[in-house]
């Protein structure tokens, strides 16, 4: 091969650039290749070419390009380095669709008995106060085999039970297991904080030890915990908090080999750089397992899974599909890409639905009208007639009115079940 046409071709560390160096003055004059370098993001130098590639499949693209370029006689067939990028990121590949194939058998009930009566039996004895029932076994299973999974069950499943049978198993591994899982690290609500710690409580029958990293601490004290070195079972994060905590929180993580779960993940579902998704998903590489929790994944459309898979898998994209795709995908429901995604998606997360919890059928009896008492009607009657009047002129154009036409009828609404809760 002619010297003059060697180029090596290089991989960024954060996956975001593909550079092909040596002579590229061949590659400005080849017609062929700036054709098939026009879809991408790409600039020269005098002895380089850089393409963007953040948001697409890095694996097909660095692939082809190599191929491409080998074909027209641009790739040194005797470059080691460049065959050692390509090679190491294809064996990479074809090791996560080998996991990913397996997770999919797991969440398809095809388990290794062995594994899976191993897997129970520890958490016999390890989470002596539950007893998980089989869903939430192959649940917790499923997570614990992936580190990095979503569980999208209905409320009253029992995602956080699920989520501390996974925990149990893989904090009992030897620490120099590379799954070993050395803290916990909850990200959520306010009021999804006291649920974890009651939980706790009752799978492990013992009073978890806590920190809660929200308005009850400073900013100070919070920093100081992080850094402290110090691990409680337990640290609970408010989604406000993950921005000022940033740093902070991914020394923390890798730190103490963290699990981070974000619960009602739907909260990261912004794509637009929204400030609590960008923080989330600037965290997750620091975390050894990655968990996304909500009962409603995609309450606006496909294109709210996005970020939820981008958080489990940050350097895989596994959803293999851009937001604009997946937007489009929500305006059709008979897009035939839908049963791709869907196909893509599988290995990687759980659902327990309403009819797999046995429910009693619903009680349909009519309700028992009470009538208020003087004072409370007053209060209601002030109420509406203050609230009412603003509501019927307002058009509710803009997202603050209509929140603020919701905090109203939640007043009107506490006014009728117990006015004291109105102080």
């Amino acid at each position: 091969m002619d010297a003059k046409h060697a180029v090596k071709l290089s991989l960024s560390d954060d996956e975001q650039t593909i550079r092909i160096e040596g002579d590229t003055d061949a590659l400005k004059r080849d017609r062929r290749v700036l054709m098939s370098l026009k879809r991408l993001d790409s600039s020269f130098d005098k002895s380089s070419l850089t393409l963007n590639v953040k948001g697409r499949d890095v694996s097909s693209l660095l692939l082809s390009l190599h191929e491409a370029l080998s074909q027209r006689g641009y790739v040194d067939e005797n470059n080691d380095a460049a065959d050692s990028v390509v090679g190491a990121f294809y064996a990479d590949e074809k090791a996560f669709e080998d996991f990913s194939e397996q997770a999919k058998h797991i969440r398809n009930n095809d388990c290794d008995p062995a594994d899976f009566k191993h897997f129970s039996d520890s958490l016999v004895k390890y989470l002596p106060g539950r007893q998980l029932y089989q869903l939430q076994l192959l649940s917790a299973y499923h997570m614990a085999f992936s580190q990095n999974s979503a569980n999208f069950s209905v409320p009253g499943a029992g995602k956080t039970t699920i989520v501390y049978g996974a925990y149990a198993y893989l904090n009992h591994l030897p620490d120099s297991d590379k799954k070993f899982v050395g803290s916990l690290v909850v990200v959520g609500p306010l009021s999804s904080f006291q649920p974890w710690e009651f939980e706790f409580e009752s799978c492990f029958l013992r009073k978890p030890s806590v920190v809660r990293l929200d308005g009850s601490m400073t900013l100070a004290e919070k920093k100081a915990y992080l850094l402290s070195g110090a691990c409680a079972d337990i640290t609970l994060v408010s989604y406000g908090s993950l921005s000022p905590l940033r740093s902070y929180l991914s020394d923390f993580l890798s730190h103490h080999r963290s699990m981070l779960v974000l619960d009602e993940a739907h909260k990261i579902k912004n794509t637009a750089g929204g400030q609590w998704a960008s923080a989330a998903l600037s965290l997750a590489r620091s975390a050894v397992a990655r968990v996304v929790l909500t009962g409603t994944p995609a309450p606006n459309g496909y294109e709210d899974l996005y970020n939820l898979f981008e958080f489990i898998w940050p350097k895989r994209h596994v959803t293999r599909f851009r937001v604009n795709q997946l937007s489009a995908m929500s305006k059709r429901e008979d897009d035939p890409r839908i049963p791709r995604l869907l196909g893509y998606i599988e290995p990687y997360y759980l659902r327990i639905r309403k009819s797999d919890l046995s429910l009693p059928p619903v009680d349909d009896k009519p309700l028992d009208l009470v009538d208020m008492d003087p004072l409370q009607r007053d209060i209601y009657c002030d109420l509406e007639h203050l609230y009412l009047e603003g509501m019927l002129n307002d058009n509710f154009d803009t997202e603050g009115a209509r929140s603020n036409a919701l905090s109203k009828i939640v007043r009107l609404m506490q006014a009728t079940g117990n006015p004291s809760s109105l102080l």
